[in-house]
């Protein structure tokens, strides 16, 4: 599942033009992951971000997901947001550089993501696309650790199993630590 995923995030990050992430309502899990891998973020008031899955599925995030999220919030956060399975709240997440705007509804948000849109194709695009891969060249500057044994480890476990039984059943989890 994580190397499947690591490809439709790889493939918003390495797009030739910006990918503008225009968020709304709960961003979470691999919502959050999604949005991370997008050059520009918008908010609308109402969106609560989050990593809340020792709350929910009991699941991990690969490292280079955990990566992604330490370059946008910093480690801080990133540990507050799991460990803890709080949600952001809008302007939360804009004063952690996470979103560059929130607007105060959906339609507002989309329009100015329409809008932005449509100034970036005014713009240089080799510019662009150089700089959207120098950036993520400085951000991916060192090898990634092997996660496998991590990701093993939760995913073949009861607890997952129990977690995503839970998330469907729109329970909470019994967790057994196995």
């Amino acid at each position: 599942y994580e190397a499947q995923i690591e490809t439709v995030i790889s493939s918003i990050e390495t797009c030739r033009v910006p990918v503008i992430a225009a968020l709304h309502g709960a961003v979470t899990g691999g919502g959050l992951v999604i949005a991370a891998a997008a050059h520009l973020r918008l908010a609308s008031a109402d969106v609560k971000i989050g990593m809340p899955i020792a709350r929910t599925l009991g699941n991990c995030l690969a490292i280079a997901n955990l990566r992604r999220l330490v370059a946008l919030f910093g480690e801080a956060r990133v540990a507050h947001m799991i460990l803890t399975a709080e949600l952001l709240s809008a302007d939360q997440a804009l004063a952690s550089g996470f979103v560059h705007d929130v607007l105060e509804d959906r339609a507002t948000m989309l329009a100015r993501a329409t809008a932005l849109a449509q100034r970036l194709t005014t713009m240089a695009p080799l510019t662009i696309q150089s700089s959207l891969d120098g950036l993520r060249r400085l951000r991916h500057a060192t090898a990634c650790p092997d996660d496998s044994d991590l990701i093993a480890a939760c995913y073949a476990s009861e607890d997952f199993t129990e977690g995503v039984a839970a998330f469907l059943e729109k329970r909470k989890p019994n967790w057994s630590g196995r």
